[in-house]
């Protein structure tokens, strides 16, 4: 697959995404309509080695959209690319959609590209409204030799609490678990990997959701804001 048609792949996706977008409604209510993150790092011969870190918090009034996106590609022989996005949203009002995308390409020999997408989505109340939410992770390896790609999407969803904002404490938890999945996604790639082909289907990633670092967020979220998570893990490897 070529850089131009692994491009438009990634723009599928986000396109996808976007079709999720739930209209605002007409009367005003607290918080935004929108909240969009975005990581990319694109390493290529101008710039080798690239990293891109990104972090917010945001609040959604009714029929808002919180998009985070993590994307990272690499090009060029011996390249790295490496993103992470880490996107906390509350809402009150309910109706509202969150979509959590890491995506990672590779075309080269002996390159990287990974991707790491954290999202935390905390629904406040108990009849507070809809809540529509998509995880999803893409990796892609393109005409490659001894190359590597990792994709990695991980969304906690919490409904039924009363907490008003994640302590201190637990927001600490959330950047270390980033922290940690990033380094261990960016890490050198296996030996014995070796060219895919185009048409090879992204294999899946070790199932991460019941690690003790991927739980102890989700048992603090449950203990500081009250209510029950759901956890979303959605791992590829080109």
């Amino acid at each position: 697959m070529a850089p131009r048609m692994l491009t438009k792949v990634l723009a599928a996706l986000t396109l996808g995404a976007a079709a999720l977008t739930i209209p605002a409604q007409d009367t005003a209510s607290a918080g935004s309509a929108r909240a969009d993150l975005l990581a990319s790092a694109n390493a290529s011969d101008v710039a080798p080695q690239q990293s891109d870190h990104q972090a917010d918090t945001a609040r959604l009034g009714r029929g808002g959209h919180a998009r985070s996106t993590s994307t990272a590609s690499a090009l060029c022989p011996g390249c790295q690319g490496e993103a992470r996005t880490v996107q906390v949203v509350y809402t009150e009002r309910g109706d509202v959609a969150a979509d959590n995308v890491a995506a990672a390409w590779a075309s080269c020999a002996g390159c990287r590209a990974s991707s790491l997408a954290i999202q935390v989505v905390v629904l406040k109340g108990r009849r507070a409204g809809t809540l529509v939410v998509t995880n999803r992770a893409l990796a892609v390896n393109a005409a490659c030799e001894v190359c590597e790609t990792q994709a990695l999407a991980v969304q906690f969803v919490l409904s039924g609490g009363s907490g008003e904002r994640m302590s201190g404490r637990v927001r600490a938890l959330l950047d270390n678990l980033a922290a940690q999945l990033g380094e261990d996604l960016s890490a050198p790639p296996q030996k014995d990997r070796r060219s895919v082909a185009p048409q090879t289907a992204p294999q899946k990633a070790p199932d991460t959701s019941g690690t003790p670092q991927v739980r102890a967020v989700a048992d603090a979220l449950e203990n500081d804001l009250g209510g029950s998570v759901e956890v979303h893990v959605e791992g590829r490897q080109g």
